[in-house]
């Protein structure tokens, strides 16, 4: 048994929302595939290596100015939005669900 799983949950909300078809919703026709694929995949590795601790890591900022400074080209080749409009409303529920 692992003491600890440490978890980039940046990356896993991402590959959630774009995982995960959009069909997946509240009762209330909320979008909630980022909220259930993130945390079905939490599960799903809390369970396979039964760690003592969590700990989830997340940016704030999806491309920081520090880090532009350090390495311009850092995300230069990502096009599109830096967070998809419809995934903005399912980060507040999934902090509350950590």
């Amino acid at each position: 048994m692992p003491e600890w799983l440490l978890v980039d949950g940046s990356s896993m909300i991402f590959r959630a929302f774009y995982g995960v078809p959009q069909t997946n919703r509240a009762p209330d026709g909320t979008l909630i595939n980022a909220v259930r694929g993130f945390l079905d995949r939490l599960a799903s590795l809390i369970n396979e290596r039964k760690p003592r601790h969590v700990a989830v890591t997340t940016d704030e900022d999806w491309r920081p100015d520090w880090r532009v400074e350090l390495i311009p080209s850092y995300k230069e080749h990502r096009t599109g939005e830096p967070v998809p409009h419809a995934l903005e409303p399912q980060m507040p529920v999934i902090m509350e669900c950590l």
